[in-house]
């Protein structure tokens, strides 16, 4: 989310946009880290994989961001205000957008509106279950780039 937790503007009906929904994960990330991982994980869309999948998933986690950095930037991120970055980023920022996702579902057009010049893209199945789709999203973002210099 490239504005901190919520959008500004527009209707406020993703998980991301209450603050006792984050102050919940927070205590819950704090008490038991893989759970409130897992509560992330299958929120967020990705509630289609198996178990040996989700472990997996949960295990490379951990491993990436353990919970000393995932809980401290968890706090941060809540408390972050990027609007005035994010603008002044222009047609320069992409947002990769997974309509599943109920952490920020309902958010969509309000971050439109709040960054009027930045590119969207939807991925059809999440930035986390489908790290292809999201890498060639990737490449046709730095195609686009290097056409424009």
């Amino acid at each position: 989310m490239p504005l901190g937790p919520t959008a500004r503007t527009g209707p406020r009906e993703a998980l991301a946009d209450s603050r006792a929904v984050l102050d919940a994960l927070q205590g819950l990330l704090e008490t038991d880290y893989r759970t409130g991982i897992r509560s992330m994980l299958e929120s967020s869309g990705d509630d289609e994989w198996d178990e040996p999948t989700v472990r997996a998933r949960l295990d490379a986690t951990q491993a990436h961001c353990p919970p000393e950095a995932g809980i401290l930037r968890l706090r941060a991120w809540t408390h972050d205000d990027s609007l005035a970055h994010g603008r002044a980023l222009g047609d320069r920022l992409w947002y990769l957008h997974f309509p599943g996702n109920a952490w920020f579902q309902g958010s969509f057009e309000a971050i439109r509106e709040d960054l009027p010049l930045a590119r969207f893209e939807d991925v059809s199945e999440g930035v986390i279950s489908s790290p292809e789709e999201s890498a060639a999203a990737i490449r046709r973002m730095l195609a686009a780039r290097r056409a424009m210099a």
